[in-house]
């Protein structure tokens, strides 16, 4: 399972009452430990979405969610399979982010953020499954009107 794992590695991950979103790695981090992150194609998994290889965003209280950080524990263990490959467009829109008060690209250092600026980068958390879950289903009433 672990040789499968990098980045482009499409994932079927289960939220909400037995739905399936088609997601993607995009960071597996060597700063934090069990970190990884990913984009959703799609709330419904389904092979088409591959092709469109553009993620979904939207708009929380804590700020626009485009990448979800995780647990890569729930690959290892099963919870949500690998389905496939495809490349990533636009890597680096999903992988700079702030960790700590630094900005980070993937995991490369860039720079100190400026306090004024530290809300324009998304803070790398690592969310809980359940926290997955309810962004997930928070995609699915957005998306599937």
């Amino acid at each position: 399972m672990m040789d499968n794992l990098r980045i482009g590695s499409l994932m079927a991950v289960p939220y909400g009452n037995g739905k399936l979103a088609l997601c993607q790695v995009v960071w597996i981090s060597n700063v934090i430990n069990n970190c990884i992150g990913f984009i959703v194609l799609s709330t419904s998994y389904d092979d088409s979405d591959v092709e469109r290889n553009r993620a979904l965003e939207i708009d929380l209280p804590v700020g626009k969610i485009v990448t979800i950080y995780a647990s890569i524990d729930n690959v290892f263990n099963g919870n949500w399979r690998l389905v496939g490959f495809s490349n990533v467009n636009n890597l680096d829109e999903y992988i700079t982010h702030n960790i700590g008060g630094n900005l980070y690209k993937g995991d490369v250092f860039v720079r100190v953020l400026d306090k004024s600026e530290i809300n324009n980068y998304r803070k790398v958390l690592n969310s809980g499954n359940k926290a997955v879950d309810l962004i997930l289903c928070r995609f699915d009433e957005i998306y599937n009107k």
